[in-house]
């Protein structure tokens, strides 16, 4: 079974390779422990994960300006893609939803983790939005093949 590092290293690879395919300039780049795809003038994070997807720490690099969530639906890669604003704010919400169901509002076995988990229906919204990743791409020529 592959780590998680290979499976996020990619993940990047897939995102990078699909905006090449759609006519967009993409590159892996990394400083330090963080790596991303930069795709025209933008920096693209990358998730990657089969059904949802565990985000820890600060969940989102701060200087991302997109986010890039990579899921396997059957024998196809799926791509979510949302502007780091939106993915804050949907995690945030689900985060304060699932906190309204619990008593004292508090994690019950472990209070103090930062690990959030962003699930699939969440996402869901952010299917294929090639467009964010700005001009000069064949956006609307559907994915590449797989």
């Amino acid at each position: 079974m592959p780590s998680n590092q290979a499976v996020s290293e990619a993940g990047r690879h897939l995102v990078a390779a699909e905006a090449l395919l759609r006519g967009h300039a993409a590159e892996l780049r990394e400083s330090g422990r963080q790596r991303w795809v930069q795709v025209n003038q933008r920096r693209v994070e990358v998730h990657t994960a089969i059904h949802e997807w565990p985000l820890r720490g600060a969940r989102l690099q701060p200087d991302a300006d997109l986010v890039v969530f990579v899921g396997r639906g059957g024998d196809v890669y799926e791509f979510f893609i949302a502007t780091r604003a939106e993915a804050i704010k949907a995690l945030d919400a689900h985060m304060e939803a699932w906190l309204d169901t619990q008593p004292g509002r508090e994690r019950p076995q472990t209070p103090e983790t930062d690990q959030q988990t962003l699930k699939r229906e969440v996402a869901e919204p952010w299917r294929d939005r090639w467009d964010l990743l700005g001009r000069g791409g064949r956006d609307s020529a559907g994915p590449a093949r797989r």
